[in-house]
């Protein structure tokens, strides 16, 4: 029984910090506490916190994989040169050739490591792996020429209980892998042909989470690409160039309100019209026809700068109050290709997918964008009538004084997100939040609280505000113990004050 409590510590929780600290405290509680969980060796196995293992000694390290006895071990955490010695890199390694067919999970970052890790390290993975249920390693370094052999094959074709894998580095992967079929989360920084690619989606029928890197292009382009089927997927992640991705997702078949995240690299020829544009539209608009009709969305992102566009949703749980899903489209390129992006947008992400949102996170830069952007937004701002809360710009007050329409009738908390380098800017962006609480004022939609999000280095006086009165000012300072808290007064209830 405590063991099945202690499994809620490992680290595919990650709210929990340290589960080993966790573990070592309960083991001082009394006597007969410490003889249960010392002889517990299953539960030291399942929580080998590398980031609760750095310390200078040796001792506590080797005296946790004693506890562990011949269990099986889950391990975890991050090994970085500006906080870790060489010690903590040793003992994974060490872990890695020495325990490797005891490893039943291994979810390790290395960032700028004391050193490489060395080739032998790297030669276990060439060994069957009888336990290993999940495995990632992510490292900066580049990984030995060994595994540039194509007769190369993880775990030596042998991972038969694998279930989450995450490619090192772009190491080779056998295609007709013997563990593929049972993967349930797959994770490509170096994805094949998209023929190859699609083969191996096609063995994999309990596919549920799969993330993407695409190159610029198919190093195969022309050949008849095969339709897959994946009922299980529920978790998309693309990143790469626009006419590759598309391509992907033309050939796939996911499960009824699959999410979706999409960061797109547009070329340079990306125009309206276009067949291109045309292409994207059906099949962006076909995968957020499949999401929306099954989810509602809480909260939305939209975000747009010279140089890229976010367009986000999301939906909750409310049980957990947890993002449970997502559908969101990231776009960089060319100030001319993410003009038609905009259009892209506006055509596929219908407003009616954003009716129910009741938070909306709204980013424009720079101010001179909004007269260019109103129309586009205005229908999805038309359509937000629940909205409660809204982040935003000083970019994006803008375009609600370009626009001068009634918005966000139930729109009670405006959340000042400040990009502000100088006092001359600061009034100015003060003056726009003033006009914007001034009109919501006079149309019957008052604003009840405004909050700075961020601290500025720029200070401010409460009287900018003395006409709105009633109104909630929320701040941030730092306490005298440097910890950032919260603040707040009401307008024209006690003393003005400034805050930084």
């Amino acid at each position: 029984m405590f063991n099945a409590v202690m499994e809620r510590l490992s680290f595919d929780d990650i709210e929990i910090d340290a589960p080993l600290t966790t573990a070592r405290y309960t083991s001082q509680v009394c006597a007969s506490w410490r003889q249960l969980i010392i002889s517990s060796s299953s539960l030291w196995g399942n929580i080998i916190d590398l980031n609760s293992l750095h310390q200078k000694s040796d001792m506590w390290r080797n005296e946790v994989l004693v506890r562990t006895g011949n269990s099986p071990l889950s391990i975890s955490g991050f090994i970085y040169q500006l906080v870790d010695g060489p010690d903590i890199l040793q003992f994974f390694e060490s872990l890695l050739q020495n325990h490797w067919t005891r490893i039943v999970r291994v979810v390790v970052e290395i960032g700028w490591a004391p050193r490489k890790l060395h080739d032998d390290t790297w030669s276990a993975l060439a060994c069957p792996a009888p336990n290993l249920k999940a495995f990632l390693i992510q490292t900066d370094s580049h990984l030995p020429d060994c595994f540039l052999s194509p007769g190369l094959s993880l775990f030596a074709n042998y991972a038969p209980l694998l279930t989450r894998f995450d490619q090192p580095n772009h190491a080779p992967i056998n295609p007709n892998a013997s563990w593929l079929p049972g993967i349930t989360s797959l994770s490509l920084n170096s994805v094949p042909t998209l023929s190859i690619l699609l083969d191996m989606c096609s063995r994999m029928h309990s596919l549920q989470a799969l993330k993407l890197s695409f190159s610029d292009k198919d190093p195969t382009p022309g050949i008849q690409l095969r339709s897959v089927n994946l009922p299980s997927l529920t978790t998309l992640d693309i990143h790469g160039a626009l006419n590759v991705a598309l391509e992907f997702l033309d050939n796939i078949t996911p499960s009824p309100g699959c999410s979706l995240r999409l960061s797109l690299r547009l070329p340079s020829n990306f125009s309206n019209p276009s067949a291109e544009l045309l292409f994207s539209h059906r099949i962006i608009g076909g995968f957020a026809d499949n999401y929306f009709s099954h989810h509602i969305c809480s909260t939305c992102y939209l975000r747009y700068t010279p140089r890229d566009i976010r367009v986000e949703a999301i939906s909750y749980d409310n049980s957990y109050n947890k993002a449970q899903s997502n559908f969101a489209v990231f776009t960089s390129g060319h100030p001319r290709s993410l003009t038609s992006a905009i259009a892209l947008f506006s055509a596929t992400l219908l407003p009616a997918y954003f009716s129910h949102a009741t938070t909306l996170h709204l980013s424009i830069a720079p101010l001179t964008t909004a007269h260019s952007l109103g129309p586009l937004f205005c229908e999805f701002m038309t359509t937000m009538v629940t909205l409660e809360k809204l982040h935003v710009t000083t970019g994006g007050l803008n375009l609600f004084g370009v626009l001068q329409q009634r918005f966000f009738p139930r729109l009670k908390t405006l959340v000042w997100v400040p990009s502000i380098t100088n006092v001359e800017e600061w009034e100015e962006s003060t003056n726009i939040i003033t006009d914007f609480l001034a009109m919501r004022r006079k149309i019957g939609f008052p604003i009840e609280t405004l909050e700075w999000e961020m601290l500025s280095g720029v200070p401010m006086d409460i009287n900018k505000f003395e006409e709105l009165i009633g109104l909630k000012v929320v701040w941030q300072e730092i306490s005298d113990d440097l910890e950032l808290i919260k603040e707040n007064m009401y307008v024209g209830v006690g003393d003005s004050r400034s805050w930084v």
